[in-house]
């Protein structure tokens, strides 16, 4: 009486065979089926550039918040300064015009980040918190 479970058939039992016999080898290569080392198709992106001026759309430039950057959404940007001493922030209609706000204000040593406990759980590392 075969005890294996229904669901396993030889073509199963076979390749974990051969990945139990890979993995004794250290070789990890050969323990992937044959069909995943094809490469994938590449991929074909039509992406416009973030200038692009679309209705309504803005640009956050923040260089006092928990975060500081160029961030294109209010929702994220207003979490950035809310409940930030002397928080600042500008919204612009065009990308290039926020980026050039926030490296001058970088440039001229106005960019701040400023945190509470438990801040780096919501917004990540300070080390990563300056554009």
């Amino acid at each position: 009486m075969d005890e294996r479970p229904s669901s396993v058939d030889d073509h199963n039992v076979d390749l974990l065979a051969s990945a139990l016999e890979a993995l004794s080898t250290n070789d990890p290569v050969s323990v992937l089926p044959p069909q995943a080392h094809t490469p994938p198709a590449p991929l074909h992106l039509s992406i416009s550039p973030v200038t692009t001026p679309r209705r309504g759309r803005k640009f956050y430039s923040v260089t006092i918040g928990k975060r500081c950057g160029v961030f294109d959404k209010w929702s994220y940007a207003k979490t950035l300064v809310d409940g930030v001493s002397k928080a600042t922030f500008t919204g612009f209609k065009v990308y290039d015009d926020a980026v050039k706000d926030y490296f001058e204000a970088k440039a001229a040593g106005l960019v701040r980040v400023v945190r509470d406990p438990g801040d780096e759980l919501i917004y990540g590392p300070l080390s990563k918190a300056v554009m």
